[in-house]
């Protein structure tokens, strides 16, 4: 965390899943994930490993991708062997192998494949529990520290109004059922930016009367934590329900202009080529 050329991105990412929890209502805090099994992916490996091998000696005349998947079962060999954990994950996430061409050993080498992924997660979950633990501990002392700031200075950050009202509203029943009296039709525009703890807020109040907008192909404020899976939600609910209103016609835009963004719109690899 002192080192200058880390601390940067250290704070960033603290920060970042600082929100992504706000954002979800959540305490600021990570789960431990379930413990993986690594002797029982290691064994199933090595199961796999001296399948795919005890097949390789059985060819009369290997051919070249054979030759070449009995080298990668030798790199895995030295994974499952190495005493680093490091160097095992290392090694065995260092060959991928694609069993189309193997002929009489495809059905043993897509057995190595299919248990090699299963053990390299095995195996970095458990180099990632002292990590993450530190993490851990990080983010709720900067959680603590954030909100002793806040406190001393009479403030609240944007998360907190959203936090203490859905607070308020679900610890409250009186309140809650005021607030939902108040509104004979809630509309929510651009749906598609909307949050975990915006979206229960939401809920809270609606009774039947919830009048949603969006367009997903909109979604932009995902760097805001906004889940565009909860306006895609809410649009099969609807459309099952027979309720959907589907605004298809525009009149602020040239034809040109429109196509283009329903071209990019269905082709979304676009937008990410290097």
């Amino acid at each position: 965390a002192y080192d200058p050329d880390l601390s940067g991105r250290l704070f960033e990412t603290v920060t970042e899943t600082y929100d992504a929890l706000r954002s979800q209502g959540k305490t600021a805090t990570l789960p431990f994930p379930k413990k993986k099994d690594v002797k029982l992916a290691e064994n199933a490996l090595r199961q796999a490993t001296a399948d795919a091998q005890a097949a390789f000696t059985r060819l009369a005349e290997p051919t070249k991708s054979q030759l070449q998947a009995a080298e990668k079962l030798e790199v895995i060999e030295s994974a499952l062997t190495a005493a680093d954990p490091v160097e095992r994950v290392r090694l065995a996430d260092s060959v991928e192998i694609r069993a189309g061409n193997c002929g009489a050993i495809r059905e043993e080498m897509n057995g190595v494949e299919e248990t090699r992924q299963p053990y390299v997660i095995a195996e970095r979950s458990c180099l990632a529990e002292k990590t993450l633990g530190l993490f851990r501990k990080l983010l709720e002392h900067f959680d603590e520290r954030y909100a002793f700031e806040k406190h001393n200075r009479g403030m609240l950050d944007f998360s907190d109004l959203s936090i203490l009202t859905r607070n308020l509203l679900r610890d409250n029943k009186s309140i809650r059922n005021r607030v939902s009296s108040r509104f004979k039709l809630i509309m929510v525009d651009e749906f598609q930016d909307t949050n975990f703890l915006q979206d229960e807020i939401i809920r809270m109040i609606a009774n039947d009367n919830l009048f949603a907008v969006g367009d997903e192909n909109q979604a932009i404020y995902g760097f805001r934590n906004a889940e565009v899976a909860l306006f895609q939600q809410e649009k099969e609910r609807a459309r099952d329900g027979g309720y959907l209103i589907e605004l298809t016609e525009n009149f602020r835009s040239q034809p040109q202009i429109l196509d283009f963004i329903d071209f990019i719109s269905l082709r979304k690899a676009v937008l990410f080529v290097d």
